[in-house]
């Protein structure tokens, strides 16, 4: 079992950590209809891009946390907004703090980088994970509405 105290190493994912993030991204609840070849090519392509970020976080050579997210301008907002599209903390390091923290370093480099406000959306059936994030200073503030075209 994962100790408490173990430091933990934040910083951007690079190409060599796509297996061990796809395998990571895989820990999601709602991800048993993805294959694992779909979503390691998504993270590919999100590790390389100049719009989206993927920011890990390693305790030794593990890889046992992730945060997927992309900036954008808001018509809500006189500003920048960086959009959570998953965060994942590895299923045997869960309870130990590591969410937070990647939460707390996410904060900060947004915050640095001049983005005003954080963003997510969770399935409705993630319970454990609504009360996280609200314990996280995240409120609920709608629906989101998807469809596939």
């Amino acid at each position: 079992m994962p100790r408490r105290n173990m430091e933990i190493l934040f910083g951007q994912a690079r190409p060599v950590d796509v297996p061990e993030l796809t395998s990571l991204m895989l820990h999601l609840d709602d991800t048993s209809h993805q294959s694992s070849t779909l979503v390691s090519k998504r993270i590919e392509r999100m590790v390389a891009s100049k719009d989206d970020g993927v920011f890990k976080a390693q305790i030794g050579t593990v890889i046992v946390g992730v945060c997927v997210f992309s900036i954008h301008h808001s018509t809500w907002y006189d500003g920048k907004i960086a959009y959570i599209h998953a965060m994942v903390v590895k299923s045997e390091y869960r309870s130990r703090g590591i969410g937070s923290r990647i939460i707390e370093y996410f904060t900060k480099a947004m915050k640095d980088s001049g983005v005003i406000g954080l963003e997510l959306d969770s399935g409705f059936a993630r319970e454990r994970a609504h009360k996280f994030y609200e314990a996280e200073g995240f409120k609920k503030v709608s629906f989101l509405f998807s469809r596939r075209i």
